[in-house]
């Protein structure tokens, strides 16, 4: 999977949109490489995080450690 079509579904992980659109942006994320964990959480999409935390979890250690910086980013966040 091309980092486009991650990034694409990704922001399909929006809190705001139907559940429906977000279970199934998950159910194709679940499935990325390791080496591309790390677009599952955006700098710029807040409202996506929560989705792409809960993917990560799923998917567990080690498939999700290059993600990790990014997860100790979100607890910096402020906001």
């Amino acid at each position: 999977m091309e980092n486009e079509e991650i990034i694409s579904h990704v922001y399909q992980l929006n809190w705001h949109l139907p559940k429906k659109i977000q279970e199934e942006a998950m159910s194709v994320l679940k499935l990325i490489p390791p080496e591309k964990a790390d677009l599952l959480i955006p700098k710029y999409g807040k409202e996506c995080w929560e989705n792409g935390v809960a993917i990560l979890k799923e998917i567990g250690n080690p498939r999700n450690k290059k993600a990790l910086p990014k997860l100790a980013a979100l607890l910096q966040d402020r906001n």
